[in-house]
């Protein structure tokens, strides 16, 4: 959030402040929206509506005097969390996974999550002594999309694979790579 930052809401802007916490919060009346004049505005007795004394424009409630500003510190407070990263509770909290290999090749699965849904990983590729980017593959399987993909900046699995194949609750999906 840039300082001296105004947040339109209910045709109104309101202004954040730091409250006793060190945390952003809304003021509790809003400001005139007009671009020449973001005057503090007022509350006329007789109708629910924001008043501008220097415009002499109303500008009407969303619902009422408290419900806009309760309604606008939500909308804020969405704002401030809206970019943070989303972890699933619904998960285990330790990371589900498996590695196995030979002396030819390597394979491990993880069970992750990422934006708040399951994802399943899969990574493999064959032995080397130096392991690049270029030398393995992934595989996502989404598991709420049931959908299969891969990496494009690693190896196509098409190279190391001669079959694909993901059952999910509702659907298999089969890919033949050298048929």
């Amino acid at each position: 959030m840039k300082e001296n930052s105004l947040f339109r809401w209910g045709e109104v802007l309101w202004k954040p402040f730091l409250n006793r916490h060190n945390e952003y919060s809304l003021e509790n009346t809003p400001y005139c929206p007009n671009d020449g004049c973001r005057s503090l505005l007022g509350i006329w007795a007789t109708t629910p509506a924001w008043y501008c004394h220097s415009c002499q424009k109303d500008f009407p409630f969303q619902k009422n005097q408290g419900a806009d500003h309760s309604l606008a510190k939500m909308k804020f407070e969405g704002f401030k969390i809206q970019d943070w990263e989303v972890y699933s509770l619904d998960l285990p909290p330790t990371k589900i996974g498996a590695r196995d290999s030979d002396e030819n090749y390597w394979i491990e699965a993880r069970i992750t999550e990422k934006g708040g849904r399951k994802l399943g990983v899969v990574y493999f590729g064959e032995n080397l002594k130096e392991q690049g980017k270029k030398d393995y593959s992934q595989v996502f399987v989404e598991l709420e999309k049931e959908e299969v993909r891969f990496d494009k900046s690693n190896k196509n699995p098409n190279i190391l694979l001669c079959k694909l194949e993901a059952h999910f609750k509702k659907s298999k999906i089969t890919q033949d790579i050298h048929k």
